[in-house]
């Protein structure tokens, strides 16, 4: 069993936190530009950190429940 990933997608950046090996505990990892190269950079944070689960945060809603723009 692997780590897990987990992905904030902002308008420019990208925050992420991986858990323990255990999975027990996440810890925040950093952030990555969103541009271009964003894909190849989580490849490879993927195969260095040894995740083999990445989950992303649900869009945020206003108090309403609509959509918040990106």
């Amino acid at each position: 069993m692997g780590r897990i990933l987990a992905i904030d997608v902002g308008t420019k950046r990208v925050g992420l936190a991986l858990s323990d090996p255990l999975r027990l505990i996440a810890s925040p990892w950093g952030s990555l530009p969103r541009d271009g190269k964003l894909w190849e950079q989580l490849k490879a944070i993927c195969a260095k950190e040894g995740v083999d689960l990445i989950v992303v945060g649900y869009v945020p809603r206003t108090i309403t429940g609509q959509r918040q723009p990106w």
